[in-house]
């Protein structure tokens, strides 16, 4: 069979079984999950409204004024165009019998990507949970589409699902960066926003294209035509349960600290004989031969003044590599599964006692390198703003040594799947334009990504039957060790490929974030600046304002004996030349790159250095961390990363 007809043979499997309601012929018109209350449909062009009916059935579609009547086709599918709608509300959207309420119109954004931009408000509250207290706004809606993949074709509708208003009690699961974009565009244009949140964490940008688009990148598409196979994926889905079951079976059966007594949490028990590590020496986590899956045990005495005892506290843990289970004087107080979210625990009243109280964590890394994140909050909160630090030195002893966990296939984020389970059912629905980030997990694969990139802005325009459809891509941040010598981070080479997407592609605007990072956390807090940026390119893009929302873009080199000249596009090149500029690097013919003075010179830059006499190129902030780079207009917006060079004859 070849590779077109099986996959159009899947396509057609797996609609009519997604669809298997409305071939039923079941009675009655539906709607699907994401026309529901509270909802936000697209102010200012035809909106798009459909669902199923039995076939034939004259189907009426009334909102606001506006109203339309089609007929379900044989297989029960209809499809209305409802004329502009008036910004505002709330009004009810009414087809046949049914009724939606509370609907508004306004402008709808669908964000995407993967963690960073699923990353909810709860997660960002250590640096925004003031402002987020203090603001309420129900004319901001979000929805969060529930991850469902599927790489056998795409489904008619998504997963249960509802509209949120940006209320006190719902704000916490709101997209941090869709909240923040949302918030500052409706102050920008009064009229409600509405965010369609379809985002996964640790999600490659293939799993969000079609089959389609997958055809013209072989390699990603022999991975699915490989992947596609049910007794494949039903075998490896037994084989996963059985792996984790067995593993942590093991690793709980095996662990002197859950089977001695007294347990290793117990306050009762003599740790004198334990090794004290600095909590941020990973040596503790290695052994002999290096580092060691499995269990480890942590212990510290820390003193509660007298005036406290008894009372709540808030135990602060930063951010642990892998998961951990934690204790306060023998009473579990938090457990969280995998490495990335902060380790934010109550302790409940009573628990603490005056004096000398004992805090444990339990780490598990099932892969080794077990360890806990630097420069996080480590430290014991009680109300009145009175705590205990954590850092320092702890007791600790190795719990259960394990093999590595095997790794298992998995197949919810291979090519097609997302797509088919969480965009396809609501593609057409009308939206003022898409926000995209993602790129960490394929920042190994950048040459690859420009064309991947590029793809899933054509089929976003598709999609929506808009060919100038407004796409805003969020550029990598700044991320892990900084670089100290001029370097070649792969980090630095994906944010390239984005840069070059959005300069190449019409309609593509860039949030650079180059400044807006964390170099021990690949989630930054700071959401707030990233959507501010990507604020601006809404403003130039889709509502045609006439503003700078980009940062110094690289037009030209030039060369003046040991001096380079940069140039830069016009419009964006009125420098800020009030700090001394770093994160620049030139080299020789040799290819050998050392650190450079730069001075801004009216709006360009010259750079030099005394290591390199005869210099032919320039990199900026080239790294995946680059230390102070600071280029930035005088609008603000920082430059995005990038490298130059002459034309020249290489020994």
């Amino acid at each position: 069979m070849s590779d077109g007809r099986f996959f159009n043979r899947l396509v057609f499997l797996v609609a009519v079984l997604a669809g298997g309601l409305s071939l039923r012929g079941e009675a009655g018109v539906r709607l699907p999950v994401v026309f529901s209350d509270g909802m936000v449909l697209q102010h200012g062009r035809p909106v798009a409204i459909w669902g199923w009916a039995d076939a034939g059935e004259e189907v009426r579609v009334s909102v606001a004024g506006r109203s339309a009547t089609v007929v379900a086709g044989s297989d029960g599918r209809w499809l209305a165009t409802i004329d502009a709608l008036p910004a505002g509300g709330p009004y009810t959207l009414v087809v046949n019998e049914l009724a939606v309420e509370d609907v508004l119109a306004g402008d709808v954004w669908f964000c995407s990507g993967q963690s960073n931009m699923e990353l909810p408000v709860s997660r960002v509250t250590d640096m925004f949970a003031g402002e987020v207290a203090l603001y309420e706004n129900p004319s901001v809606r979000h929805i969060k589409v529930p991850a469902v993949s599927d790489m056998y074709g795409p489904h008619d509708d998504i997963a249960p699902a509802g509209w949120s208003r940006l209320e006190h009690d719902n704000v916490m699961d709101f997209s941090a960066l869709g909240y923040f974009f949302a918030r500052e565009l409706y102050e920008a244009t009064g009229v409600p926003v509405g965010i369609i949140n379809a985002s996964l964490g640790g999600s490659p940008i293939e799993a969000w294209l079609d089959g389609e688009n997958i055809m013209q990148f072989p390699r990603i598409y022999n991975d699915l035509l490989f992947s596609a196979d049910e007794r494949f994926t039903g075998a490896a889905g037994d084989l996963s349960g059985i792996v984790n079951s067995r593993w942590y079976g093991t690793l709980e059966e095996r662990d002197p600290g859950l089977t001695d007594n007294p347990q290793w949490h117990s306050p009762a028990l003599d740790d004198s004989a334990w090794r004290s590590f600095d909590l941020f020496d990973r040596a503790w986590s290695d052994g002999p031969d290096g580092t060691v899956p499995g269990s480890f045990w942590l212990r510290k005495k820390i003193a509660v003044p007298d005036s406290l005892a008894g009372r709540e506290a808030i135990l602060r843990l930063g951010c642990i590599m892998h998961s951990d289970r934690t204790y306060v004087n023998g009473r579990q107080v938090g457990e969280t599964g995998y490495e990335y979210p902060p380790r934010i625990y109550t302790v409940p009243a009573g628990v603490l006692t005056a004096g000398e109280n004992l805090v444990t964590v339990r780490v598990v890394a099932p892969h080794g390198n077990a360890h806990f994140i630097p420069d996080k909050p480590y430290k014991l909160l009680f109300p009145g703003g009175y705590e205990i630090p954590l850092e320092g030195l702890w007791q600790v002893a190795a719990g259960a040594p394990m093999p590595a966990m095997p790794q298992v296939p998995s197949f919810s984020q291979k090519p097609t799947t997302l797509y088919n389970g969480m965009v396809a059912p609501i593609a057409r629905y009308t939206v003022r334009g898409a926000l995209w980030y993602q790129g960490e997990t394929n920042a190994g694969r950048p040459a690859e990504y420009y064309g991947l990139l590029k793809s899933l802005i054509a089929q976003y325009r598709r999609d929506a039957g808009e060919p100038d459809l407004p796409v805003l891509v969020v550029q990598l941040p700044n991320f892990m060790q900084e670089d100290r010598l001029p370097g070649h981070g792969g980090w630095a080479f994906m944010r390239e490929t984005q840069l070059r997407v959005s300069q190449e592609v019409p309609g593509v605007g860039l949030a650079v974030t180059i400044d807006a990072g964390e170099w021990n956390d690949i989630h930054p807090l700071d959401k707030k600046t990233i959507a501010g940026r990507l604020v601006l390119q809404a403003r130039r893009i889709a509502y045609g304002e006439d503003i700078v929302a980009d940062g110094p873009q690289f037009e030209s080199l030039a060369a003046d004996g040991d001096r380079l000249t940069i140039s830069f596009r016009d419009g964006t090149d009125d420098l800020d030349d009030s700090a001394p500029l770093l994160g620049f690097a030139v080299a020789g013919p040799d290819g050998r790159f050392h650190w450079a003075e730069a001075v801004a010179d009216g709006r360009r830059v010259v750079v030099r250095s005394e290591a390199v006499a005869g210099p032919v190129a320039v990199r900026y902030a080239w790294g995946n961390n680059p230390a102070g780079a600071n280029l930035r207009n005088r609008s603000g917006i920082p430059a995005s990363p990038f490298r130059a060079e002459l034309s020249v004859n290489r020994p």
